[in-house]
């Protein structure tokens, strides 16, 4: 009977607490609860005295023991009413110890539109590459931009992505990963819109690297978030990544086919309106869509399961906190060094290696590269962790990826501009042509996602590898003439096998190397080694490329600078097949939590 009162007692207190403003009914039904408590005690006390040895010895802890129990029971009950109303399940003690993010996030069911946001959201990169690459001609004549100015449409917005990856990446670990998340999405929108203004090359370039920052201030919280979610690796988690690095692909084709509509039904400028539009209106849907995660790890540590809870710090304090551990100077470092040095070599063919501003930009640019890499041991929160380094296999992913990421763009944007240029078709052909790379991107990403668990990653890792070299060696060999079916056509399919696979494996390790809640800043280190190389890949192509075009050959064969602008992307790529063989990953993403009805599976195959 006691039982009976306490269990009416405890649901009663529940539904009070829901009621904020009814206090004076809470605190009465807490004492209700604390007295049929103790009758309950008392009653089990009574019975357990006849019985051997008894069952309760100590009547003071088995009533902390009885409530601590109802207490958790009734918490989590009002978890459930009060933060998911559709059909859920209690998290695994595994999820739990991994993280209560990872739990509640599942719980929600806000994995499908988390997936959904952060591949539209968290690759707008790869969408403002596609579909400016349509156009990087057009505007160019429009503008009235040298080769330089317009390489630098594209490597602006790389580098100042890559700049401020890194400190966004720290500050959404800080502040909140759902709010850097949405505001980068609004920044987008406005810059895009601005960017449509742009009347000359300097504020095109400008703007372009404005665009960069706020797809900054996306990706280390979408990476972090989904980290989040998925705190231990799984299979599910696999899908989860893969699904986030099909967004690379498939961004660039919307961006390739929409800009190249825009700009054939209008002009260039629509392109700039129409994203400006797109992310405008995820903004708005993301308030409904992003959960937030550390909402979610607060209500883990005030359940009162582990402690009592604790008062969330206010904004003030938060921002106190995050202006005291920002790497304020490492940022500058690395803005200013890789611009500098970036400007230099794209510069040099032009202004030739013995200018003075091409030379003063090399050496500062090198050096404050070389002073930033000295700080980041120094400083106590440093942007780039130097322990992440230590690991032997992170390091060498690290490398290998970045050398074929760095010949995937550099030979993707000399592939657009080749076609339009040289084979003079317009944006939407331009467009159509580099479909092909999206069906293959996402087939490829499912295939990655299917066998990360199944094959040795260090595999997946090689044959991504080859793929870049064997992809870039076929574009080397275009002539003017050639036909699209036995070059571009075989190499945009090989090409993103590469992407896919490595993306995949090295996404996944890099999500393991730092606790789960810097996972925002891994995200963002691995993206800020991306998107700065890519710049200086970029700038390496151009100047490749200018220093034919001031020969004597280059003049007769216009062909000859983009033949010498791809093999920079073949010596890339054949220089990141050089650390595969002293990686050492084997399979990843072997465990299946309970969640959904599944039992848990751990395997240890390597």
């Amino acid at each position: 009977m006691s039982w009976l009162l306490l269990r009416h007692a405890n649901r009663s207190f529940l539904d009070a607490q829901n009621r904020q403003s009814q206090t004076e009914q809470v605190a009465t039904w807490q004492k209700l609860l604390v007295v049929q408590s103790q009758a309950l005690i008392t009653e089990i006390g009574s019975t357990s005295a006849h019985m051997p040895g008894g069952i309760l010895t100590n009547s003071e802890c088995s009533t902390r023991a009885a409530l601590e129990m109802l207490i958790f029971e009734g918490a989590w009950s009002n978890f459930r009413r009060t933060r998911a109303p559709r059909r859920c399940r209690r998290p695994s003690p595994e999820t739990q110890q991994a993280g209560g993010a990872s739990g509640r996030l599942q719980d929600h069911g806000a994995r499908s539109p988390l997936r959904l946001h952060g591949d539209v959201g968290g690759h707008v990169v790869a969408f403002l590459v596609g579909a400016v690459a349509t156009v990087t001609a057009q505007i160019g004549h429009d503008l009235g931009m040298s080769q330089g100015e317009i390489t630098w449409i594209a490597a602006s917005t790389s580098l100042t992505a890559g700049a401020f990856q890194l400190a966004l990446g720290q500050l959404a670990d800080l502040l909140g990963r759902r709010l850097m998340f949405i505001s980068g999405l609004a920044s987008f929108s406005l810059f895009a819109v601005v960017a449509g203004f742009a009347q000359n090359p300097f504020w095109m370039d400008i703007l372009c690297g404005f665009l960069g920052i706020s797809t900054a201030m996306m990706v280390p919280p979408a990476i972090g978030i989904l980290g989040a979610s998925y705190a231990r690796p799984s299979k599910r988690k696999n899908i989860a990544f893969s699904a986030f690095s099909s967004g690379n692909p498939v961004g660039f084709a919307l961006g390739s086919i929409l800009g190249g509509v825009a700009a054939k039904v209008f002009n260039w400028r629509a392109i700039f309106f129409m994203i400006a539009i797109i992310w405008g209106v995820l903004a708005v849907v993301a308030f409904w869509v992003v959960p937030s995660v550390e909402a979610f790890d607060d209500e883990a540590g005030s359940s009162g399961v582990d402690g009592p809870a604790k008062a969330a710090p206010s904004t003030g304090a938060q921002l106190r906190d995050f202006f005291r551990k920002f790497d304020t100077l490492g940022a500058a470092l690395t803005l200013f060094g890789t611009g500098f040095f970036t400007a230099a070599i794209t510069l040099a063919p032009h202004d030739g290696w013995a200018a003075p501003q091409v030379l003063s930009l090399l050496i500062v640019g090198f050096v404050m590269i070389c002073v930033f890499l000295y700080w980041e041991t120094y400083w106590p929160h440093p942007l780039m962790p130097p322990k992440i380094w230590k690991d032997r296999n992170f390091s060498l992913l690290i490398a290998s990826l970045v050398l074929g990421i760095m010949a995937f763009n550099s030979s993707s944007f000399w592939l657009s501009l080749f076609l339009q240029q040289v084979q003079s078709l317009d944006s939407l052909e331009v467009g159509v042509r580099l479909l092909p790379q999206t069906i293959a991107g996402l087939t490829w990403n499912i295939v990655a996602g299917v066998l990360l668990h199944r094959v040795n990653n260090t595999i997946l890792h090689g044959i991504g590898a080859v793929a870049y070299l064997v992809a870039n060696l076929l574009l080397s060999f275009m002539r003017p003439d050639s036909s699209y079916w036995a070059f571009i056509f075989p190499s945009l399919i090989i090409q993103v096998i590469g992407a896919d696979f490595q993306f995949n494996v090295v996404n996944m390790y890099v999500m393991q190397s730092l606790p789960s809640h810097q996972q925002a800043l891994a995200g963002g280190i691995f993206n800020t080694m991306v998107r700065l190389c890519s710049t200086l890949a970029l700038g390496i192509s151009t100047a490749v490329y200018g220093g034919v075009e001031q020969t004597e050959a280059g003049r007769q064969d216009p062909m000859l600078g983009y033949t010498r602008a791809l093999q920079v992307s073949v010596a890339l790529a054949a220089g990141g097949i050089l650390f595969v063989p002293f990686i050492r990953v084997g399979t990843q993403g072997n465990d299946r939590f309970e969640d959904d009805g599944e039992e848990q599976v751990v395997s240890e195959k390597k």
